[in-house]
């Protein structure tokens, strides 16, 4: 299962999977149990449009809910629904630059009022094989919100089973601890983080340990600070399996226990916190299915 990702994280991820697609279907469902269920939904569909010498344009869109089962007045069900494009050009020696935009409501009440909307813009430039340079903005981020964030990327190494890309404000890293064993990290600082180790070498399947944690940003209608914004925070701790089946489909299950969860309003996440509610820790499953075609 995915990080809650924001516009940068899911530019980055899209970069190391690659452009080899027409169309990526993702649909994901993570279910938690009592005391304090809590379920998060998601369907997601990237779509190559255009595709003609070094040019290349994509369009997606993403949707995603949060969905408290506690009986409490001061709770609703959240929402994240976002459109978005991406533009690359190819440029001599493996090198190019991306523009990618995105804008939709994340909110209690998605499209209600303007102030909800999210917007999301990133600009990547490979200047060698070495360097990535890229600039974003969003108004829905964990940190340094509504500020143009510069940031970089420099490749160490990049395969399937050796990888080492570390930058602001991520770490992207793969490595074998042995015959059998491979380690794969994805950081999005300061917060996000997931961390796998895989048992690699079967044909079908890939079982792994897991831990990760990261935040979830929302606009509560009901806030009075236009600035403020509600952060669902957790960890999970997991053991599941990965795989492909019929042709194009993957396949990605966990089992597992989420704990440190807890939801508040503030303006950064690491601010004063706000109207702050904690959930116990509790069993969780999740199942996602990819397709690209």
């Amino acid at each position: 299962m995915c990080l809650p990702l924001t516009s940068l994280a899911q530019d980055m991820l899209s970069f190391f999977d690659g452009q080899s697609f027409a169309t990526r279907m993702e649909l994901e469902n993570l279910s938690s149990f009592a005391p304090d269920a809590v379920s998060t939904r998601a369907f997601s569909i990237q779509r190559s449009l255009y595709k003609e010498g070094k040019n290349f344009l994509t369009v997606g869109a993403r949707w995603q809910k949060l969905d408290f089962e506690r009986n409490a007045n001061e709770l609703r069900d959240y929402q994240n629904i976002q459109g978005n494009f991406n533009f690359r050009r190819e440029l001599e020696e493996k090198k190019f630059w991306s523009i990618s935009t995105s804008y939709g409501s994340a909110s209690d009440r998605p499209f209600q009022n303007g102030r909800d909307g999210a917007v999301g813009a990133t600009y990547i430039k490979k200047q060698s094989q070495r360097w990535m340079w890229l600039v974003n903005y969003s108004n829905n981020r964990a940190f340094l919100n509504n500020i143009p964030l510069p940031g970089f990327v420099y490749f160490h190494s990049m395969s399937k089973e050796r990888a080492f890309v570390a930058g602001f404000p991520f770490i992207y890293w793969v490595t074998p601890l042995s015959e059998r064993l491979s380690l794969r990290y994805f950081g999005l600082l300061p917060w996000s983080h997931r961390l796998r180790i895989a048992w690699v070498g079967l044909e079908s399947v890939e079982p792994y340990v897991s831990l990760e944690q990261g935040p979830s940003t929302y606009f509560d209608s009901r806030r009075e600070d236009r600035y403020d914004r509600t952060f669902w925070f957790e960890r999970k701790a997991a053991v599941g399996a990965e795989g492909k089946f019929l042709g194009p489909f993957k396949y990605d299950i966990q089992v597992g226990h989420a704990f440190d969860r807890v939801l508040y309003e503030a303006r950064n996440f690491s601010d004063k916190r706000n109207s702050e509610l904690t959930f116990a820790s509790t069993a969780f499953v999740s199942l996602s299915f990819k397709v690209s075609f």
